[in-house]
């Protein structure tokens, strides 16, 4: 039985040596929201999702030494975005979702030679993402539909260390960009259990301090 309320806690153990630019990611739950209300007199849903990522990289040091060497690093430890979606089920075949992350992030200092090693959080709420579903083919159990959204750049941007300096772009729970995505996502229902499969590109555009994430 399809809930109206439920739970999806998703773990990435990702294993590399320097993090990079990175940013939360929709593709694993886009084209879920259809299954989201028990029935057609339920449209109005809400949906929490823990996105988790757990980093292992290198020693502070050596972050520091590629720091100094023009490499542009930064050495995250851990990563949750706790995300508030609510969502619309406006027909039997098209489905808008508001989703409001709350992001928390644990840094290591690698550029201060004062406070190389130390931990640092970077914490606030994300940019909000609104996403629409349109299935022009539905049977009672698949569907082929068409995704698009946008995000818009609503989150902080403005987080400091204790030192005073700004976390860095990739750091801070909001990019300052307007980002857009579109793509097809297909549902196949089972006797118990169902599968969801879907292409999204995401356009990005220049955010905060003149930053651009790569599409």
């Amino acid at each position: 039985m399809r809930n109206i309320f439920f739970l999806s806690v998703t773990t990435f153990f990702i294993l590399t040596n320097i993090v990079l630019a990175c940013e939360s990611c929709l593709i694993q739950r886009m084209g879920r929201e259809q299954q989201a209300s028990i029935d057609e007199e339920h449209k109005l849903f809400f949906k929490y999702f823990l996105e988790r990522q757990d980093w292992e990289g290198m020693s502070a040091s050596a972050a520091h030494t590629l720091h100094h060497r023009g490499h542009h690093v930064h050495l995250k430890t851990h990563e949750s975005i706790h995300h508030f979606g609510f969502g619309y089920r406006w027909n039997d075949q098209l489905t808008t979702t508001l989703d409001m992350p709350y992001v928390e992030r644990e840094i290591v200092e690698i550029h201060s030679h004062a406070r190389l090693g130390q931990e640092d959080s970077s914490r606030g709420w994300g940019d909000v993402r609104l996403t629409g579903q349109y299935d022009f083919h539905k049977t009672e159990d698949e569907s082929l539909g068409i995704l698009a959204g946008v995000k818009l750049p609503t989150g902080a941007i403005d987080r400091t260390k204790p030192d005073g300096d700004k976390f860095e772009v990739e750091e801070q729970p909001g990019s300052g960009s307007d980002d857009y995505l579109a793509g097809f996502v297909y549902n196949k229902g089972f006797r118990r259990w169902d599968m969801t499969a879907n292409t999204v590109y995401s356009l990005k555009t220049e955010g905060a301090r003149g930053y651009e994430f790569g599409d």
